[in-house]
């Protein structure tokens, strides 16, 4: 989850409204809550904080998508609490690090729209997990789906390498060994890590894209790492069993969904 403070500096006894949503059940809906520590020295923030508090509750906790699920969990419970600003020194308010921009419900219907012919990749996929590794033309032919532009640093990693790395991967019960290993291979990022994993392994992996982490209300990230990615795995994992859609289904939805929306 990821915390955000809003400064609150004043010595007025004015209060803010906070919205808490706390439920037991395992969803990812906002929290908001309060930092009190001591006594502010000015009012000159006062107006902007609650300026800033309202617009909170209009795009974390507001409905600003149109969907059908409802901005605060169904199983919390809703209290009103009054913040006494003078011992208030910051609000802040947790958000999930993935949230589905449309409905749940839609997911097959965006994953239909998605006329993108995958076909070969998942054939090489289901060749690959009987043989338990990849082949060298097999490597290269999902390497240049994913990221084109790393053919040659690809074509340059030899068949017994590719043959070993991937058999490795394939077979380990190390969730970051699984991903980290292929990126030993030439012209092998994180996202073409996925990919791999994606089409080739037994177990449900969502792959690596700009556009499917949009959908997600997640920016990319400078530089991936396995915490990031085993988060985004973890949550794409729980969404596809929740909605009983295969993982290959809900990245279609993400990566369409993204395609006519993201501007």
């Amino acid at each position: 989850r990821v915390h955000r403070v809003i400064p609150v500096v004043g010595r007025s006894s004015q209060t803010l409204p906070v919205r808490v949503s706390a439920c037991g059940c395992s969803c990812h809906w906002p929290v908001i809550g309060t930092y009190q520590r001591h006594r502010p020295t000015s009012t000159s923030t006062i107006t902007r904080s609650v300026q800033r508090l309202n617009w909170l509750e209009r795009t974390v906790l507001a409905d600003a998508n149109q969907s059908a699920t409802p901005s605060i969990c169904p199983k919390s419970v809703q209290v009103d609490i009054r913040v006494n600003i003078a011992d208030t020194v910051g609000i802040y308010w947790e958000v999930p690090m993935f949230s589905l921009r449309f409905k749940e419900t839609s997911i097959r219907q965006w994953a239909a729209r998605n006329d993108g012919d995958l076909s070969i990749m998942q054939q090489i996929g289901e060749d690959v997990q009987k043989r338990g590794h990849i082949r060298k033309s097999e490597f290269l032919e999902l390497c240049a789906k994913k990221s084109p532009r790393t053919r040659s640093r690809c074509a340059s990693n030899s068949e017994d390498f590719i043959r070993e790395v991937s058999k490795l991967s394939l077979a380990t019960s190390h969730e970051q060994l699984r991903i980290e290993v292929l990126t030993l291979l030439k012209g092998v990022s994180w996202p073409t890590a996925s990919f791999l994993l994606h089409f080739c392994s037994k177990s449900p992996y969502p792959i690596l894209d700009f556009r499917a982490l949009w959908s997600l209300r997640t920016e990319q990230p400078t530089a991936y790492d396995f915490p990031f990615w085993f988060e985004y795995t973890k949550f794409c994992r729980e969404l596809s069993e929740r909605n009983q859609v295969s993982m290959r289904v809900l990245d279609s939805a993400l990566w369409q969904y993204s395609k006519e929306k993201q501007k």
